[in-house]
């Protein structure tokens, strides 16, 4: 069924803004009830002030509609509505069908008199070195700075057009808009007190120019490496912002700036030339309006602030979808995607953000079965192992949670990646098309390593986990997992060393083959030999979750205490949220790094659903590091409490309160 959407009159090629306006009076106070929805999108108005941001980011074959309401008082009014059209100048993560804006007052009080005024006196530039997001803007002396009321220039009537795309309701909340006085003024720079995700208004007063430039940091030199985008960060107290601003030309008058998407960061440089003048600013936070019913304490303070900055860092990361970073390309990847799952299990009951982001990742899916390794996104990226940590992804909600019908709905996409990789088997081993990515590591190629042990051990884990969550085709995935096991052990393994090789030729070894291994093929000799190998290849902070979920599985609470006090440094580098990498990271917020606040919970407390639907849980902590540990974890029934301390003795005491539904019938594992 098609709807009827605006657009210019005229034929605009992108990139440009337009802005529609719809003229009305009502004769007494009332409510109007409306919905929008904009490709690519909009922010509405009411006479001037803003009302809302959409539609909630979704694809081509799921485009959303937003809804709302506006109290009016009797009188004229003025909806306008704010559409980006910037095609190839797009943020990486916006997909478009046909630019166009759409509105339906469901209360009948707006009529149809909608017009409309290309955006003038404005130019567009790539973002730098933030590439992937909205484009720079350029407003020169053209400019209407009436437009979002409603007035100057000339307005055009629309065209109307039958758009045939179905409209979706949201499938999640509004995001957050909430009001912010946590910064201060240093000379040209607004320094924020934690790391901030705000859309921006402010009054200026002119004539003359203003320059405003957002940075996570400001390095210690001037020097950067534009392909990596990496400088010199230090203590995060450097002197020197690196990328392009936005030009502001200011007329002689005063005038009122929205701007036309959010920004991330901790500074905010503003320069003015001339006789402009920043007459007032605001700043409202945005992100998902995750309610966080957790509860942790601890006799580490290193740990209990690590625990905070994981929050943080997962609050700036998630948005409308989960994204790897907010200050660069702001994508939802799937390696990503699944340490914030996670980590939003111990922090909320609310998984609706989780539940869309696996959906989108099956609707990703190319007509072979391979999904995509980031999604929603203009440029089609494939990465073979993030399929398999879908996989893991999907068991993790199989087993925290309990909704058998959206893992039903999600289970026939899971079995076409499996088919796809199980078709790239040969001499029973994967050969896979593509960017074979696992991890970035200095001494890899690409964050290739120089063989393709991990991948295949990564296949053998996810084929173990689908086993457990798809019980009529467990025999199919059993099928394969031994001759599996075997050509893994065959190729790889060498038993002089009690570890498994990255290659054919045994030469190159890794954390990574043997975290892997230690899940799904674990034994005495691989585990005392990890224990003493110094030779290894390092896992980033993106890795470490699997090296960490290693030494829990094995019980190997040295390793796993010592790997958990790389991220106390980062808090002495002047972070406020965790960053891409522990060492010279580009991102200083990047989504990967919060899982620390999931194993708090599953390791340190030991806190884990036994079987799917969370029907059965084990409490198992892993002992040491710690003098005592606490914590309360939600759950859609009540509250998982544990509490575990040393004795004088050496012994621990263990403590758990269960939620009435579960009590009676949950058999507890203990340690």
């Amino acid at each position: 069924m098609s709807t009827l959407w605006m657009q210019p009159a005229e034929a605009v090629p992108p990139p440009y803004m337009v802005v529609y306006r719809n003229r009305f009076e009502v004769r007494e106070k009332t409510v109007v009830e409306y919905v929008f929805s904009a490709d690519e999108r909009a922010q509405l108005f009411l006479d001037g002030w803003r009302l809302a941001d959409g539609p909630e980011r979704g694809d081509t074959a799921h485009w959303y509609f937003q809804s709302g309401k506006a109290e009016l008082e009797p009188g004229r009014h003025c909806f306008t509505a704010r559409v980006l059209c910037f095609g190839e100048f797009s943020a990486h993560a916006q997909v478009t069908i046909r630019h166009g804006f759409y509105f339906h007052d469901q209360s009948g009080i707006v009529g149809d008199d909608w017009e409309y005024q290309l955006v003038a006196g404005c130019e567009y530039r790539e973002p730098f070195p933030d590439w992937g997001t909205y484009p720079r803007l350029e407003i020169g002396e053209t400019y209407n700075w009436d437009i979002l009321q409603g007035r100057g220039g000339v307005w055009k009537v629309v065209d109307h057009y039958p758009d045939s795309r179905e409209l979706y309701p949201p499938e999640l909340p509004p995001m957050r808009y909430e009001e912010t006085t946590a910064y201060h003024r240093e000379g040209d720079w607004i320094v924020f007190d934690d790391y901030v995700c705000v859309w921006s208004e402010m009054t200026f007063s002119g004539p003359g120019t203003v320059t405003l430039r957002w940075a996570e940091t400001p390095y210690k030199t001037p020097q950067f490496d534009p392909l990596h985008l990496k400088g010199d960060k230090g203590r995060r107290d450097g002197e020197f912002l690196i990328g392009q601003g936005y030009e502001i030309t200011v007329p002689s008058a005063t005038v009122h700036w929205y701007d036309h998407w959010w920004k991330a960061g901790r500074y905010l440089e503003i320069k003015c030339d001339g006789g402009a003048k920043v007459e007032s600013m605001k700043f409202h936070r945005t992100g998902y309006p995750a309610k966080f019913r957790y509860s942790t304490k601890c006799s580490s303070p290193p740990l209990t602030r690590l625990l905070k900055l994981c929050q943080d860092t997962w609050s700036a990361c998630a948005h409308e979808t989960y994204m790897d970073c907010p200050y660069y390309e702001q994508l939802m990847y799937v390696g990503d995607a699944r340490m914030e799952a996670l980590a939003g299990y111990v922090m909320s009951k609310d998984i609706r953000l989780t539940v869309k982001s696996m959906r989108m990742f099956t609707r990703s899916a190319r007509p072979d079965g391979m999904i995509l390794s980031r999604y929603p996104s203009r440029i089609d990226q494939a990465i073979p192992s993030f399929s398999m940590i879908y996989l893991m992804m999907l068991h993790d909600f199989a087993f925290w949670q309990d909704q058998p019908e959206t893992l039903a709905e999600l289970l026939p996409a899971a079995r076409r990646i499996v088919d796809y990789l199980c078709a790239h088997l040969k001499n029973g081993l994967l050969e896979l098309p593509g960017w074979n990515f696992i991890d970035w590591v200095d001494s890899w190629n690409n964050g290739i390593p120089p063989g393709d042990c991990t991948l295949n051990l990564l296949f053998l884990l996810s084929l173990q986990k689908m086993a457990e969550i798809d019980p009529d085709h467990s025999a199919d995935y059993r099928s394969y997992i031994q001759p599996l096991q075997k050509a893994i052990t065959d190729n790889y393994y060498n038993p002089e060393r009690h570890l498994f090789a990255d290659d054919f030729a045994h030469k190159h070894y890794s954390e990574h083959a043997q975290v892997i291994a230690l899940q799904t093929l674990p034994c005495r000799a691989l585990r005392e030999a990890f224990t003493r190998a110094g030779d290894l290849a390092p896992a980033s902070i993106y890795f470490s979750f699997y090296y960490l979920e290693a030494c829990y599985l094995n019980r190997l609470p040295e390793l796993f205490y010592r790997r958990l006090s790389k991220w106390f440094a980062l808090e002495k580098q002047g972070l406020k949220t965790l960053p891409e990498n522990f060492e010279n990271p580009r991102s200083d917020c990047h989504a990967w790094s919060a899982y620390p606040l999931y194993h708090y919970f599953a390791s340190v407390l030991g806190i884990r659903p036994a079987c799917p639907g969370g029907k059965r849980w084990k409490i198992a902590p892993l002992y040491g590091g710690l003098d005592h540990a606490s914590g309360s974890l939600p759950r859609p029934d009540g509250d998982i409490k544990v509490r575990w301390q040393r004795q004088e003795n050496g012994e621990y005491q263990l403590d758990y309160e269960l939620p009435p539904s579960l009590a009676p019938r949950t058999p507890v594992c203990l340690s």
